[in-house]
């Protein structure tokens, strides 16, 4: 009876063990594509970043247009309006993909500290299951040699005294 319930015991903890792992592995799985969005909206900052140099640089040809004769300068105000708006735009953008960006590097933060916790507890489960491993050998051990010492005491004849 121990045996199987140290048996069932040792089960129970591989199963546990196995819940761990399958966890752990669907956590990885989970900070893989956090970093797999950090890495895009990195890429989208560095985009929006360009097109700003980009319409920083069209606003400084504007200005040198404008400085030209006024024939050249007809449409400039508009084109400058439309460059400031699509400048707030981009700006508007940007700050948006930080915040974005800010609340995923918390998630994976949180996702990077789960995983520890989880790796520590394996740890743990690990260090427990061969604990329990070691006393169900131990136990084994015990329950034969006292089976032998069981057999062996039926096969000796027992002495009856009769008067």
């Amino acid at each position: 009876v121990s045996t199987q319930s140290t048996g069932g015991e040792v089960a129970g903890l591989r199963e546990k063990v196995k819940e761990a792992e399958r966890r752990e592995e669907e956590l990885r799985e989970q900070l893989e594509l956090s970093g797999c969005c950090v890495g895009e909206l990195n890429a989208r900052v560095e985009r929006k970043d360009e097109m700003l140099l980009q319409l920083n640089g069209k606003i400084q040809k504007l200005e040198g247009e404008l400085a030209k004769p006024c024939t050249m300068c007809q449409n400039y105000e508009t084109r400058l309006s439309k460059s400031h708006a699509r400048t707030q735009e981009l700006q508007n953008s940007e700050a948006s993909l930080v915040v974005e960006l800010s609340e995923v590097r918390t998630e994976l933060t949180a996702r990077q500290a789960e995983v520890a916790d989880l790796s520590g507890r394996i740890d743990v489960i690990e260090y427990d299951l061969e604990r329990e491993q070691e006393n169900a050998v131990n136990t084994e051990s015990t329950l034969e040699q006292t089976r032998r010492e069981l057999e062996e005491s039926k096969s000796i004849p027992s002495i009856v005294h009769r008067k």
